[in-house]
């Protein structure tokens, strides 16, 4: 049985769509195109959008800006939520020289770069530091910052391992070039902007402006940009193992010498990263085909009263969704879900029951573990042979 906090969609998993702060958050959903959104649902402080773009059940919300507050929001979605993948569009400062402003990144693999060690400079050794004997070096240092790769470990292992790179999902990736081709996107002076999938992106503590650092950074790693949240949800979704796609417009060249170059430049990057994911969504929603169709609207009759599936019989409900419903023999039950071959019941008297178009009235039980027939016809008391006990009981 699955754990009764998360929320499914229509028996579908869910695509998180997801930004850092407001105005992301507002290109993204001024580019999508039929947004339907049915619920809004706030979880410890988070508005989660819940809704349907392009027939995919969504949710979309807003992680706050930086490192921990992303890890909180994504592992949040990630375990109250049914999520099939995760869509990430926002702006970042540029590191690679040979792209501009607006132009839009969507890396293979982020890793931090202030993570590892911090020390401080030996005062006989003027320009050397101070290692710990536990410290072994691995990528040079800036400064006092000495980065390395981090302990790991998730589902499936038995013991941590050292990482540097959290990789994107490779069929996303693909669907994102494939969206690209035909992009047509600008930068605020009207010429056609670039969009480079792959390479290396980051994210680190602070808003960072500073040259030196950005050549450390593009020297080691050839890193194209840096945030302040991608590699947090990269890592998080590596941890939950939940395919993931990070899409950042160039809202400024990192050390270029004007420090108003983000403010001045942020919706443009905003708006073509948010182009750039419509996109994707729009292709990702032709791939995957039309949703399947779900138990609910197969049933005719009254949308908001008593209908009738040829296999279920008749119950009576309002709206056209899954939730409480009352049949004409079981009585009242609450339905989880969609899918006609896969649906769970709840009632007071049986708990938790599981069974589908094609195996009904063979239901399972999961306060007995096992299998029961029910004798469709009986009400009040229904009958059940219990296939764990060899025994006929009745409720």
């Amino acid at each position: 049985m699955a754990n009764t906090n998360l929320f499914s969609a229509n028996g579908t998993g869910y695509t998180a769509i997801v930004a850092a702060f407001g105005g992301e958050l507002n290109s993204i959903r001024e580019k999508l195109e039929g947004e339907t959104i049915g619920e809004v649902r706030d979880i410890h402080g988070i508005d989660f959008f819940i809704g349907e773009v392009y027939g995919l059940p969504v949710i979309i919300f807003k992680t706050n800006i930086g490192l921990i507050n992303a890890a909180i929001a994504t592992q949040l979605v990630l375990e109250r939520f049914d999520v099939d993948r995760l869509l990430f569009a926002g702006v970042a400062g540029g590191l690679n020289r040979n792209m501009e402003i607006a132009d839009v990144v969507v890396p293979a693999r982020w890793h931090y770069y202030a993570f590892g060690g911090w020390f401080g400079e030996d005062p006989q050794n003027p320009g050397q530091f101070l290692l710990p004997n536990w410290f072994t070096p691995q990528r040079g240092n800036f400064g006092m910052i000495h980065p390395g790769p981090m302990s790991v470990i998730r589902a499936g292992m038995t013991t941590t391992m050292r990482k540097e790179f959290f990789e994107a999902d490779a069929d996303l990736l693909s669907i994102a070039e494939e969206a690209a081709e035909s992009l047509q996107i600008l930068d605020p002076f009207n010429r056609e902007s670039t969009v480079k999938i792959g390479g290396s992106g980051t994210a680190g503590p602070a808003f960072m402006d500073n040259f030196g650092l950005s050549q450390f950074i593009l020297q080691t790693w050839g890193t194209d940009s840096v945030d302040m949240e991608s590699t947090a949800i990269a890592h998080v979704c590596w941890t939950r193992q939940v395919p993931f796609l990070i899409i950042r417009g160039l809202s400024d060249i990192v050390g270029n010498g004007d420090p108003n170059e983000f403010s001045n430049f942020t919706r443009f990057a905003e708006d073509n990263a948010a182009s750039l994911l419509n996109a994707v969504l729009l292709n990702l929603a032709d791939d995957l085909g039309p949703p399947p169709v779900g138990l609910w609207s197969q049933a005719t009759g009254d949308p908001d009263g008593w209908k009738e599936l040829d296999w279920f019989g008749s119950f009576f409900s309002e709206g056209t969704g899954p939730g409480w419903i009352f049949h004409n023999e079981l009585g009242w039950m609450n339905a989880s879900g969609e899918a006609t071959g896969s649906i769970w019941f709840w009632s007071t008297d049986l708990g938790w029951i599981w069974s589908g178009s094609t195996i009904y009235p063979f239901v399972f039980s999961s306060n007995e573990n096992g299998w029961l027939w029910y004798q469709k016809g009986s009400s009040n008391p229904r009958w059940f042979f219990n296939f764990v006990s060899n025994e006929w009981f009745s409720r």
